[in-house]
């Protein structure tokens, strides 16, 4: 059979096979694209939280001392407090911390003749281990006092957002270096000056990065008022 234009039916053959794939190719390199703009869009979103949450820590602190400022009578109180969690088994967490509070007068609310509402400005620093590794870990954020003068035990709720230095801890892992922490505590004012306090509290990321691995622990504090 003669070749047309010197084309053999071989190389004719390879050129319809090769562009055959280059639809196949194409459409591959198009979905490589479009994947890799979808991860880069998460770690983006992911960031833009961080950032936020960032921002949102440092204005409620602004906010809070700016507040706290601007009451002429208050209390200061420094203590320190620790434990153990309690929900995460084989990995046992402790974790110990120095702590500030501010307790402005004018946020007091005495809703009742015995009874009154003292909402407090609370910060700490500290360390959390599982034995083999450690890290930093601080928060701040309010706090809720409810209590009557007639009883020296009174109660708390409060919620702060955290940051942890180190987020991976052998098998657990919290996802993201900013968690929030919540906690209900019992707090017995043994003198005027001197408090012993008990709370439990639960630390997690909030949903904001995968794994979200919680955290509980119960904690046992000592503080003194100025």
């Amino acid at each position: 059979m003669p070749f047309i234009s010197g084309v053999s039916p071989s190389s004719a053959a390879g050129r319809r096979k090769t562009s055959s794939h280059l639809p196949g190719k194409l459409l591959n390199n198009r979905i490589g694209k479009a994947i890799g703009k979808e991860f880069s869009f998460k770690n983006m979103t992911h960031r833009t939280r961080v950032n936020g949450l960032q921002a949102i820590v440092l204005t409620a602190l602004f906010l809070l001392l700016l507040a706290a400022s601007r009451c002429g009578a208050q209390d200061f109180s420094t203590g320190v407090r620790g434990g153990t969690s309690f929900n995460n088994g084989d990995q046992r967490f402790y974790q110990g911390e120095a702590f500030a509070r501010i307790n402005p007068q004018c946020w007091r609310w005495n809703f009742t003749t015995n009874w009154y509402l003292q909402p407090i400005a609370d910060f700490s620093a500290g360390c959390l281990t599982d034995g083999h590794t450690d890290g930093f870990i601080g928060s701040l954020g309010p706090v809720i006092e409810i209590g009557t003068v007639k009883f020296p035990v009174n109660v708390e709720f409060g919620f702060s957002p955290t940051y942890m230095s180190e987020y991976h801890f052998g098998a657990k892992n919290f996802g993201q270096d900013w968690q929030f922490t919540s906690h209900i505590g019992l707090n017995w004012e043994v003198t005027q000056r001197f408090t012993v306090g008990w709370r439990m509290q639960h630390m997690s990321n909030g949903g904001l990065a995968e794994p979200n691995g919680g955290l509980d622990t119960q904690m046992l504090s000592f503080s003194f008022k100025f």
